[in-house]
């Protein structure tokens, strides 16, 4: 849920202390998302999550909705390349949007 806001399991946790990062408390939210193989070494994937605010209206202001969409391309068993391109529309302030490239080695 919310991977792109967050960070959390797909780049990364930001090490530094802001406003924007690392306090999810106060919040909850659904999401889904889903992944389909076009080649045994190409894959896409797409998600769709809602957040909202149990507490007073935080930065973003009660809720956000965040489309989210990855490439993965596995170029061996030891190599992975990951293109993650998020778009965010919350309640208030302006929409916002980000590109992430993952590589990841494994020896």
């Amino acid at each position: 849920m919310a991977e792109w806001i967050f960070g959390l399991p797909s780049l990364g946790q930001p090490g530094v202390v802001d406003n924007n990062y690392a306090d999810i408390t106060g919040t909850y939210g659904a999401g889904a998302s889903a992944i389909v193989t076009l080649t045994p070494a190409l894959s896409v994937g797409a998600g769709l999550a809602y957040v909202g605010a149990t507490d007073a209206p935080g930065l973003f202001g009660n809720y956000l909705v965040e489309l989210d969409a990855a490439v993965f391309y596995q170029y061996n068993p030891n190599l992975l390349f990951t293109l993650l391109v998020g778009y965010v529309i919350p309640d208030v302030e302006n929409n916002a949007w980000g590109i992430g490239f993952r590589t990841r080695f494994l020896f």
